[in-house]
């Protein structure tokens, strides 16, 4: 049986996250590939991830409000 610290986690996660996925191919994405793994060593994927992203978000929302 499921330990309830466990099961807590999981409804939280269920009603707070989201899960998004990336399928790379090894060969034709390989630098994709290596920049992640470098970045795992450093601050994470994740948080390397989301770091560009709103990075891209803050750019977009510059150029649309100019």
């Amino acid at each position: 049986m499921p330990k309830p610290a466990t099961i807590r986690q999981a409804r939280y996660d269920a009603a707070h996250t989201s899960r998004v996925g990336l399928k790379l191919h090894n060969d034709l994405d390989a630098d994709i590939l290596d920049r992640l793994a470098w970045a795992k060593d450093r601050e994470g994927m994740q948080g390397y991830i989301k770091r560009l992203i709103r990075a891209d978000i803050a750019k977009y929302q510059q150029t649309k409000t100019v």
